[in-house]
């Protein structure tokens, strides 16, 4: 039996408790989008994130704001505010060998273990977990990210001038009212709720050394 959260393949001598805690909410902080553009009804203060075996979920993004502004609310507040952790039970070898990743113990720091969070235990797990993002120093490897990135961008940025040369054209047709609940740049639209280009997240996992 596997057992699968955030798209991992959870050790079984893990505590659900440090998963919650860890994985569960770097997951959500990293992946939730949101829903305001996607779920009629939805307001702009609620995310969505996907769980994994086509579930969704919605969420308030009070929590994930009060994180990104750095507020006083304490970890505990912040977690119970997010949405429940997924687990998803499997049969291990029924459809093939596993293509998620695994896992272990030693790879999640438990937070409310003596001396967990010490200087040269947070480094060891930082460099076990993006140490293989040094690679990218060699050579011409950060030139061609940055080369991939203002590529990405640069294109996007035309097909948003492109679309919104075409809204205007139909505002002033009387073909799209001005005051309609979508944007009407088909480009910016799909902006807004995409996750960023895989160059962005490749450059931010590499500032973390």
């Amino acid at each position: 039996l596997e057992l699968i959260v955030a798209n991992k393949i959870l050790d079984m001598n893990l505590k659900l408790r440090v998963v919650q805690q860890v994985l569960w909410k770097k997951y959500v902080m990293e992946n939730s989008t949101s829903a305001s553009s996607l779920i009629s009804g939805a307001g702009p203060g609620h995310q969505m994130i996907n769980t994994g075996s086509g579930l969704s979920m919605i969420f308030s993004s009070s929590s994930l704001m009060a994180r990104s502004r750095g507020s006083g609310s304490n970890d505990d507040n912040l977690l119970s505010s997010f949405p429940p952790m997924v687990v998803t039970y499997r049969l291990a070898g029924v459809d093939g060998e596993a293509t998620e990743d695994k896992v272990e113990v030693e790879d999640l720091v438990d937070p409310e273990a003596p001396g967990s969070v010490s200087p040269s235990s947070k480094e060891k797990q930082m460099e076990k977990e993006f140490g293989i993002t040094r690679i990218i120093t060699q050579g011409r490897g950060v030139s061609i990210i940055l080369s991939s990135i203002e590529e990405t961008i640069s294109g996007l940025l035309r097909r948003i001038r492109r679309d919104e040369v075409v809204r205007r054209r139909r505002l002033l047709n009387g073909s799209q009212e001005e005051n309609s609940n979508t944007d009407g740049n088909l480009t910016r639209e799909k902006f807004a709720k995409s996750r960023p280009c895989p160059g962005l997240i490749l450059l931010r996992h590499c500032a973390n050394l």
